[in-house]
């Protein structure tokens, strides 16, 4: 899809938290080679060639919880290259899931891609009738409607039919648990019945000394369960993002962009992380690998790793400005300018 292109001299993301310098050769919208400099070959190409010395080249980030009508092009631009849009569940439902799925089968690289969707907000059997079977077959009905986009929903783990709804779609979709009001036990019997991620939950670290500690410590007990978390600092206080950091591996955290005004993007909640001490490779893991893997895209998305697609950014490795973004292997952004398809 894409032409070749060869990012040099740049600082590189590896897997875990490792950086080195390397130069990265991306062909027809893909990551063909991983080389060290003294690998170069002498004829590289000046035309197709990106200089990124004091720059990273990181893995474009991935917003899992991305607010509806936010601009795909404006995201992208500011190194989002793949989001799940979150929807409100109203009349028009059905509709606008199957909008967002055609969505995800478009091949624009002029925008950030759309992954999937997300039903937003816990989902209320009160609102669909107060059966537990009839609101999964509602939800199940929603899934075809999607032909495969609908991928998130979130239950309160004490609310009556939640486990039906868990142990119905949890071979589906990611099934996250709105824990604010959860106890251990409900939050703990979720987990074991499937549900996979923690939403909203670190309100509840203020009862973690009690005799009823609430959702959270769930996590500590369940492996392979995520945490999903915004870093805006209105919602979660430094210290609290810091200690999430501490007690769990990055690769179970999930930077989202769920609380951040229309202005802002996931870049800015990386910016407000790193400024608050989270080390820079948790905090792109958290919004690389993590969310691809929690897509199940981690065979093609989430790395700078060769086979998987190009879609990249660089940052300045002083000011983590933005300085190049790269999508399918087409540079969308670079140095200020816009450089859509090349033009």
């Amino acid at each position: 899809m894409g032409e070749k292109l060869q990012l040099i001299n740049g600082k590189v993301m590896k897997s875990g938290i490792e950086f080195r310098y390397q130069d990265v050769y991306i062909s027809d919208g893909s990551i063909t080679q991983i080389a060290d400099a003294d690998q170069r070959p002498a004829d590289v190409n000046a035309k197709t060639a990106i200089d990124c010395e004091g720059g990273y080249i990181l893995p474009g980030f991935i917003d899992l919880d991305c607010s509806e009508g936010k601009n795909a092009q404006y995201l992208l631009l500011r190194g989002t290259t793949g989001y799940v849009s979150s929807l409100h569940l109203t009349e028009n439902f059905a509709d606008d899931l199957m909008r967002y799925g055609e969505l995800t089968r478009e091949e624009s690289v002029k925008e950030a891609q759309c992954l999937g969707v997300r039903m937003q907000g816990p989902i209320s059997l009160e609102a669909m009738g107060g059966d537990p079977e009839e609101a999964a077959s509602i939800i199940e009905d929603l899934v075809r409607c999607s032909d495969g986009a609908l991928k998130f929903l979130d239950v309160r783990p004490g609310e009556k039919g939640a486990a039906q709804i868990i142990k119905t779609f949890r071979s589906d979709m990611s099934v996250g648990l709105l824990g604010e009001d959860a106890s251990y036990e409900e939050a703990r019997g979720a987990m074991a019945l499937g549900a996979v991620r923690l939403k909203d939950s670190l309100s509840s670290l203020a009862d973690i000394t009690s005799e009823e500690p609430g959702a959270f410590p769930a996590v500590l007990d369940t492996p392979n369960v995520y945490v999903e978390v915004s870093a805006d600092r209105e919602h979660v206080h430094p210290s609290i993002l810091r200690m999430l950091y501490r007690i769990l591996p990055p690769e179970r955290i999930i930077l989202t962009g769920a609380l951040a005004p229309e202005s802002r993007s996931l870049y800015d909640i990386v910016r407000i992380a790193l400024e608050d001490g989270v080390p820079l490779p948790y905090v792109i893991r958290s919004v690389t690998e993590s969310p691809a893997k929690l897509l199940g895209l981690e065979d093609r998305l989430g790395r700078v790793k060769e086979g998987y697609e190009a879609d990249l950014i660089i940052l300045d490795l002083h000011t983590l400005e933005i300085r190049t973004v790269i999508r399918k292997g087409i540079v969308i952004y670079n140095s200020g300018k816009h450089t859509m398809y090349g033009g």
